[in-house]
């Protein structure tokens, strides 16, 4: 594994325990929740899937994929975390 290919996957970790905490402070302690919990879970699964779709391109190898692959997974991504997070606010 090349440097830059470490200093990514150490970024992008770090990226993703950020994120993670974020939403755990969403879900439990930030004002928003106070603004209607229908809020506070959409944030959350924003989140969410905002991390699946890069450990996803950066730990299960699609960012060297074909293209093709890169393209549906990034659809997949939109597409349902979209509808999920609408389903959250209703």
């Amino acid at each position: 594994m090349s440097g830059d290919n470490r200093r990514r996957i150490l970024a992008v970790w770090a990226g993703l325990m950020l994120a993670t905490a974020c939403g755990w402070w969403i879900g439990t302690d930030h004002p928003i929740r106070g603004t209607g919990p229908h809020w506070a879970a959409a944030a959350v699964v924003s989140i969410a899937f905002i991390k699946a779709r890069y450990i996803g391109l950066d730990f299960m190898g699609l960012r060297q994929a074909s293209r093709m692959l890169r393209g549906l997974f990034a659809v997949w991504t939109t597409v349902v975390g979209a509808a999920v997070t609408l389903l959250a606010l209703v």
